[in-house]
This record gives C-alpha cells, structure tokens and sequence, in this order.
C-alpha cells in the first residue's frame, strides 16, 4: 500500500492527502495538522504566558561573568512578553537584530513619538554607550542633544556643551555617566538622532531587556522576524495513540535534545505519544517524564545542563516539549521551553538547556496531524 502523498501549506499547515489502494485512487480524510500558527498574523503578545510559576536561576561566578544577573521569576500569571528576554530567543528568531525603525515598518506603529523610558535597555547605559551604540550621534554635540546635555547638567559636568560628543567621552567619568540621570519619560526616541535606525544588538547588555521592554516587538506577526524564513518547513505526522506513564522500555524515539541527538531511549515512566504515519510506531517522549542534556558553553551549566526531552519543528529559539498526556481523552498537551544565550563578537558564554517554560502550545489528539 502506498502512503498518502501531502500538500503542505505553511500558514496553518493545512494537510490534502490522496491514498492509492489498487487500481483506485481514493481521498481518506485526514484532520488539517495542528501544532504550528497562523505565522502571517499571530504575534507573540497573542501568545499566552507561562503554564506554571517558574524560575531562572544563574550561579554567581556567571552573573560576575556577565555583569549581570539574568536569574528572575514568574508566577505564571505575567504577559509572555514581561517575562522573555532579547537574550532567550537569540537564533533563529534574532530579534535582537532589527531596529525600532524596522519595527515601526512591520507593525505599522508610529515609535518615534514613544517615550524614550519604553525602550528599557537605555535605563542601564552610560553616556559612552549610547554615542558608540548611535554612530549618528559621534559629531553632534550635548547642545543639540536635550536629552543628553540633561545627562551632564545633573552630574554638574564641567564640560563645553558644544563639544562633539566622540570628544567628550573620551574622559572615562563622563562616558560613564549613567543615561537614566536624566528624565528619560520626558523625551521622545525622535529626541535622539539616529536611535530609530540603531539595531537593537547595537547596546551593552541587550540580552536582559524583555519582549515588552522595546516598543512594538511583541506586535510583530512571527513570519516577519529575521531569520523565520530560514526554518524549513516542519514534518507533518499522524498521531497514532497517547500513552501515560505507566509505559516503561521505549526506546524509537523521535525525542531528545541537540546534544544528545533526537531518538534519546526512556527507561521508565514514559508517557508518550506513539505515532503513525510516516513514523510508524516511533515514540514521542513526554518532557514532563524524561530530561535530557542540553545547553553548551558556560551557560550550559545552568539547570544542571539539563532540559525536558522534545523536538524544534520551528528552529533553535524554542523547543516543543510534549507535556501531560490522558490516555482516556486520547490528547497530549505540549508545551514551549526557551533558553537564555549570550553570544557576542567578543563573548560567547553559549546557551543555556531549553528550560524557561512552559509557554502552552497546541495539544496533539489522537488520529489527528500534528508536526515534528
């Protein structure tokens, strides 16, 4: 017999499927895939926070490493957008990589009126690191910055407001002033010449700003970040039978983790998802039973180096992890886990497991599709 032969729409992974038996060619009907959104329109702020409280906790010597503590927190009752970080979807989303001027041109949002408070990384630079961060701010000078000359004047500077700012911070006290001395809620990002155009990469420490902490980012539709469209398409697959954690010995998985490679054996307590075609009695593990190791570099380390078991049918930012399984409803609830990266030209401390989650993703139900 010959297996069903597929067209695939991405938006909504749509399934048509026609199944040859003899001489006659027959449609069977088969449930429309689910497990992937309407990437043209769904954005992250349509996305729903975290299922349970959680937390991020960083060892000391890694947060002396960064500068930083990127440890925090959540109840599961805050917005998705309040609680991932710049730094947790570095890869293939990368939004880290735009500009509020390539925002503004993807959500249609007007960001140039936003108060200069709503991008929450300038509340931790320094004067020197915003002119390095804003090459069209080198040659102008305090005066025809307000924003900046309000900088110097609370930290009663000495200083020739008509100076260029490369020159002035080029005296250590002065490029270390804090940014935030001034009434940052006062201005507008227009009130910084050449801010729009700045990418978001461009600031000491962007990995710690949240989604909701640069303007317009959690309206973009998911389609449109750099690098979606890089992903491939996921591999539709039928699911055959959902089993709980009874099971024990199973061992064609389809589970695992970039380290460890996607066919990681469970020994016990295996919930599952058994599947059919094209994988035909392969096992998808539940992340709730199995953990597996995950994560490189420094930041590998966190989390014991470990993650829950999965798969990345829609690229490195984010794992897919079957979650509870009912053996009497025949569904599966899956879940997303992010992780938190540091990689920069002159820092790699790598990435920590898949473990910031979970953020709830579409169920599986039996003899319906669903995607790898």
């Amino acid at each position: 017999m010959k297996y069903p032969s597929l067209s695939l729409s991405f938006q909504g992974l749509c399934i048509g499927a026609v199944m040859s038996t003899g001489m006659i060619s027959q449609p069977i009907m088969v449930q429309p895939a689910i497990g992937a959104p309407d990437w043209q329109s769904r954005t992250f702020a349509d996305l729903d926070g975290f299922k349970w409280p959680g937390n991020v906790s960083v060892p000391g010597y890694v947060a002396a490493l960064l500068g930083y503590d990127p440890s925090r927190q959540w109840t599961g009752q805050e917005s998705l957008g309040d609680v991932l970080w710049l730094g947790d979807l570095q890869g293939s989303y990368a939004p880290s990589h735009l500009s509020l001027e390539d925002i503004q041109a993807l959500t249609g949002q007007d960001l140039t009126a936003a108060a200069l408070d709503q991008l929450l990384l300038l509340s931790w630079q320094s004067l020197g690191d915003v002119v390095t961060a804003v090459p069209a701010l080198a040659n102008l000078s305090p005066a025809s910055v307000p924003v900046l000359q309000e900088v110097l004047a609370a930290a009663a500077m000495p200083v020739d407001i008509q100076t260029p700012l490369e020159e002035l911070i080029k005296t250590p006290s002065t490029a270390a002033l804090p940014l935030d001395q001034a009434n940052l809620g006062a201005y507008r990002v227009a009130d910084i010449p050449g801010l729009m155009e700045t990418p978001l990469q461009n600031f000491r420490d962007f990995e710690r700003t949240p989604l909701a902490g640069v303007p317009g980012l959690t309206s973009i539709p998911l389609a449109r970040f750099p690098g979606v469209a890089n992903h491939g398409l996921p591999t539709p697959v039928l699911a055959d039978i959902v089993f709980g954690e009874a099971e024990g010995q199973v061992n064609r998985t389809v589970s695992g983790s970039y380290q460890e490679g996607f066919a990681v054996p469970c020994v016990q307590n295996c919930a599952h998802v058994e599947l059919g075609w094209p994988f035909e009695g392969m096992q998808w593990v539940s992340g709730l039973s199995q953990q597996v190791q995950g994560g490189y570099g420094v930041l590998g380390q966190v989390n014991n180096g470990l993650e829950p078991t999965g798969r990345h049918p829609f690229g490195d930012s984010f794992k897919v992890a079957v979650l509870e399984t009912d053996e009497v409803l025949g569904i599966a609830e899956t879940g997303l886990f992010f992780r938190f990266c540091i990689k920069r030209r002159f820092l790699d401390l790598g990435c920590t497991p898949y473990f910031i989650g979970p953020v709830p993703w579409f169920p599986i139900h039996e003899t319906e599709m669903t995607v790898l």
